[in-house]
């Protein structure tokens, strides 16, 4: 689907989104079925995580901080990153 949305509420899961432009829209993610985004530009737009998405999002924040970061990066295919500086001693 190559279109432009603007000033629009988009609920992504289910879609595919190939080539469109996104302008000044609530992106919302259930985490309910898969989604493609692909070579879309999405400009001043912001994120909504909610449902099961919501709780995979503070279960990966509560792995990192409870000292499964590597784990947590690695999984998202980020890598490790170095220790921050206000943990180092």
């Amino acid at each position: 689907m190559t279109k432009t949305f603007q000033d629009e509420r988009i609920i992504l899961d289910g879609h595919t989104y190939d080539g469109c432009t996104f302008e000044r829209c609530e992106l919302v993610f259930f985490g309910a079925a898969v989604t493609t985004l692909t070579n879309n530009h999405m400009i001043d737009c912001t994120w909504r995580f909610e449902g099961n998405a919501a709780l995979t999002l503070a279960f990966l924040r509560a792995l990192a901080e409870g000292g499964a970061e590597e784990m947590v990066l690695n999984t998202l295919g980020l890598g490790a990153r170095p220790p921050s500086a206000h943990g180092a001693k």
